[in-house]
């Protein structure tokens, strides 16, 4: 591989904005998987604190797996209606 492959290869690549840790090209919203569930648990969290829901209302709101969001509220023990 010339040096020119190399720098090629390294403008092409594709990196998380939050992290720094590379991304498939195939990523549009820039944030590698990690980051992007981290993302989505800031703002599960925020509408769980300013509204009364239940674990159904923010799988629905949020369009998740109600098991994702059950475990986000007893992992980090959310308050929230059962």
């Amino acid at each position: 591989m010339s040096k020119v492959d190399i720098f090629r290869q390294e403008l092409s690549r594709k990196v998380c904005r939050n992290c720094g840790k590379p991304i498939p090209q195939s990523r549009t919203n820039g944030l590698c998987a990690q980051c992007e569930d981290l993302e989505l648990f800031q703002k599960v969290k925020v509408y769980v604190n300013e509204n009364n829901v239940t674990e159904e209302e923010v799988a629905e709101h949020f369009n998740i797996p109600l098991r994702k969001v059950h475990q986000w509220i007893h992992q980090y023990d959310l308050g929230y209606n059962k």
